[in-house]
């Protein structure tokens, strides 16, 4: 199932708003700065893939669930304080491996008994690539990132915690699993009639 713009904005923002609101209320209900956000990574390149993409404005874009997750995944980092343009670089150079690990999640996580995170550790950019320990992936811009890591069970969180405390190499955790249990249940109930741009 396809959705636009304006629905993909609204189900974001109804995984990350209280609980009290609602996905079905009007777009102008959500703050114009969220709004603003979700629309900057979007023309920037994140949130479809580049074979997907309209091509030119005017044109109606149709998105996916998975597109929904990678930008709640953009909005979480920006959220821990990474600049917009290093997440962009990071979820194109991920974007194969993080779209292959949420088609294997559940669509819900009622019931489970461990959160799903994703674990992103950007490597110091005033550091330099030291040739011993684990390696950064370069990216096109100036950050270069650790391989990114998938945790679902405790056993992979304490793996996870004893392997933490590279120098330099703080990372931000974001919690996936709940984000995708809400895009799949709040995009679902949009109406089809609230169209938005590309």
């Amino acid at each position: 199932m396809s959705y636009q713009r304006a629905q993909l904005i609204l189900a974001l923002w109804s995984a990350f708003a209280p609980r009290s609101w609602a996905p079905s209320m009007p777009l102008k209900n959500v703050p114009k700065v969220f709004v603003r956000r979700v629309r900057n990574f979007l023309d920037r390149g994140a949130g479809i893939t580049a074979d997907r993409r309209a091509g030119q404005k005017g044109v109606f874009q149709d998105y996916e669930v998975e597109d929904a997750v990678e930008l709640g995944i953009a909005v979480s980092l920006q959220n821990a304080g990474m600049p917009q343009t290093e997440i962009v670089q990071f979820l194109s150079a991920y974007q194969d491996v993080i779209r292959t690990h949420l088609r294997s999640m559940p669509a819900s996580s009622v019931g489970a008994e461990f959160p799903h995170f994703l674990v992103v550790t950007p490597h110091a950019l005033s550091e330099t690539i030291r040739p011993f320990g684990p390696q950064p992936k370069v990216t096109r811009g100036e950050l270069a990132f650790f391989d990114l890591k998938f945790v679902s069970t405790v056993k992979e969180w304490q793996a996870l915690a004893d392997s933490i405390g590279w120098p330099a190499a703080a990372s931000i955790v974001v919690e996936i699993g709940d984000l995708v249990s809400s895009l799949h249940d709040a995009l679902p109930q949009l109406a089809p009639s609230q169209r938005g741009r590309k």
